[in-house]
Order: structure tokens, then C-alpha cells, then sequence
């Protein structure tokens, strides 16, 4: 059943970001001229300059980047309620494996219960 939902999750985000991409904007990311070569072939790589990430202009080209995703996402409906789901069915807390870990990390160095 959670595959199922997961699915259904995924292509609710996809159509919506894809049907809604004109109204966002993209922050623009400039274009340089650098290449690689190997054994004889040459790979360009227009987009280099996002590889430094200590660079200013890198730093808030990325943090526009994340503001437009959050912006977005924030405005998925049942968003918290589904990551609780997620969270919970990720990594589920049951009241006998919390015992049986306090008790655990509560023995003393090399013994074992």
C-alpha cells in the first residue's frame, strides 16, 4: 500500500511543477566556457562554475534555488502529515525494540545481555 501512495505522490508533484513551470522563477545560471579533454574527445562543461562552492555568486545562485523549491513544496496540502507518515514508516518506533535498545545501551562495556 505505501508504494502505492508513494507513486501516486510522485506523479501529483510532477504534473503540478511541470504544469506550473512558466509561473516560477528559475533563477538563471550563466554559462562559461570550459572543457576536458580525454583520450582525444573534448567534454564541454558550460556549467563548471558551479563547482565552486565557496565562490559568492555560486552560494546565491544555490540559495535561490532552495528558496523556489521551498516555496513550492511548502505549498503541497497534507505535506506535514505525509512526512510524519514517512518518517513513521521509515523508521518506526515500537514500544518492545525501545525497551530492548535502552536495556542495551544501559549494560555495562563488554557484557551482553
Amino acid at each position: 500500500m505505501h508504494m502505492k501512495k508513494w507513486f501516486v505522490l510522485s506523479i501529483s508533484i510532477s504534473c503540478y511543477v511541470s504544469s506550473f513551470a512558466q509561473q516560477y522563477n528559475f533563477p538563471s545560471a550563466k554559462t562559461v566556457d570550459s572543457s576536458d579533454t580525454y583520450f582525444d574527445v573534448v567534454y564541454k562543461d558550460p556549467y563548471r562554475w558551479l563547482e565552486n562552492l565557496k565562490d559568492t555568486e555560486v552560494i546565491k545562485w544555490f540559495k535561490q534555488q532552495a528558496d523556489l523549491s521551498n516555496s513550492i513544496l511548502n505549498k503541497i496540502s497534507g505535506r506535514d502529515e505525509l512526512i510524519a507518515e514517512c518518517r513513521q514508516s521509515i523508521h518506526p518506533v515500537h514500544p518492545h525494540s525501545l525497551s530492548l535498545s535502552l536495556r542495551r545501551s544501559s549494560s555495562p562495556r563488554g557484557e551482553s545481555r
